[in-house]
């Protein structure tokens, strides 16, 4: 019996890679960005220290290699 699962999984997944993924994704709504852009907002209030600058100073692990 399990023999009838993996052959039915080796079809689907042989289908599935056939498949025109443009179209699929399209027919069911998925939408994936070409690029995706990351943009840090700098929200902090004036005067408020930032803390990356705060522990620039300290060892990182490439010091340590």
């Amino acid at each position: 019996m399990p023999d009838v699962y993996f052959n039915l999984l080796l079809g689907m997944l042989a289908k599935a890679l056939e498949s025109d993924w443009a179209v699929l994704a399209e027919e069911i709504g998925l939408w994936i960005p070409v690029e995706v852009a990351n943009v840090e907002h700098n929200d902090k209030p004036d005067g408020v220290e930032d803390l990356g600058n705060r522990f620039s100073n300290l060892i990182s692990v490439s010091d340590l290699i």
